[in-house]
């Protein structure tokens, strides 16, 4: 399977200025350094966090004989995105904790560069199945159930087998995501979720901001509305995710900014 986004390193390093972003207004600037979310004062373990949402993308499959219930796609594919933010984090860890093995220096992005190229760069990503073949459930099932497993080894592996437990959990990653979606939609998704994250946190979310400002509609609404618009005037936008990124971001801001002023 071609993966021009998967194993886009410029993307890659795009998409983890994001979720660093995101991680240092969640548990502050500090975070990588400590392993300490600030506001909670909780050990962070992303290893932990991801094999859990493993667990919830089980959940929203139809393994339940008892219950006879169906699978709910959406939901997967949301959870699968969740284990994505997790396992970024993970990246950002490792590149970390690289730099304390030499003296606490800042990794140069160069050195970034290296480290995820040996991540992502050589994934081999096999669809076995689709969401309308009779295998899809119990294909995707041993997927997650062996990304779990992979994610658990890390937590309680050394830092020599964690560059080859991050490579073996990218491919199991990416082919649970092949599964579930185009990589175009995956991107969109992932941008989606994390742009409007971190618009609502920089309009202070928690205090008083109103998502209901787009004529009455949710900021969802007005996010889809701009990405579709970006990629109906320059579908190849999709492909430069640092790029896509700003438009969105620039272009939700300046929406907003024009909903308050008129």
């Amino acid at each position: 399977m071609n993966s021009k986004i998967y194993q886009n390193v410029d993307n890659t390093l795009a998409l983890l200025n994001i979720q660093d972003q995101l991680n240092k207004h969640l548990c502050g600037e500090d975070y990588l350094k400590t392993k300490i979310c600030a506001k909670s004062g909780r050990k962070i373990v992303y290893a932990r966090a991801a094999w859990l949402e493993c667990a919830e993308l089980t959940e929203s499959m139809e393994y339940k004989w008892w219950k006879g219930t169906k699978n709910d796609i959406e939901n997967m594919k949301l959870e699968c995105v969740d284990i994505y933010h997790f396992m970024l984090s993970m990246f950002l860890e490792y590149i970390n904790d690289y730099a304390k093995l030499d003296n606490n220096r800042e990794v140069p992005e160069k050195e970034k560069r290296r480290i995820i190229e040996e991540i992502v760069r050589n994934v081999k990503i096999e669809k076995i199945t689709t969401v309308s073949d009779d295998h899809f459930t119990d294909s995707v099932l041993m997927l997650t159930e062996s990304l779990a497993s992979s994610f658990i080894n890390y937590i309680y592996s050394d830092y020599k087998e964690k560059k080859y437990l991050l490579i073996e959990i990218y491919e199991k990653w990416t082919s649970l995501a092949s599964f579930l979606y185009t990589e175009a939609d995956f991107t969109k998704l992932y941008i989606s979720k994390s742009i409007l994250n971190k618009f609502r946190s920089d309009m202070n979310y928690n205090e008083d901001y109103n998502k209901l400002w787009y004529n009455g509609q949710e900021d969802n609404v007005a996010l889809k509305e701009i990405m579709d618009e970006l990629l109906e005037n320059d579908p190849k936008l999709i492909n430069n995710v640092g790029e896509f990124s700003k438009q969105v971001y620039s272009n939700l801001k300046l929406l907003f900014d024009q909903s308050h002023n008129s």
